[in-house]
């Protein structure tokens, strides 16, 4: 994991333990509200994850290419 999915799992975290230090009522206005941001959080979280994946894969695949045309596999030329 990143530093912004890990702050966003920690905000989270935090949100949900606030809430229950505070009393705050899972049924009540305040609660829903908590809940909300709950689930946006969560959902940042997870295009945030989703975001790393693909970095890691170009990232490899950038790799792959530059290991290719470093050991002779893969000509410069073929890339164009």
């Amino acid at each position: 994991m990143s530093v912004g999915t890990d702050q966003l799992r920690d905000a989270i975290d935090g949100l949900s333990a606030a809430a229950r230090a505070e009393f705050i009522e899972p049924d009540g206005m305040l609660g829903l509200w908590v809940t909300a941001q709950k689930k946006v959080l969560n959902a940042l979280y997870v295009v945030e994850e989703g975001r790393e994946e693909q970095m890691r894969a170009l990232i490899g695949g950038a790799q792959a290419l530059v290991d290719g045309v470093v050991h002779g596999s893969v000509h410069a030329t073929s890339m164009v």
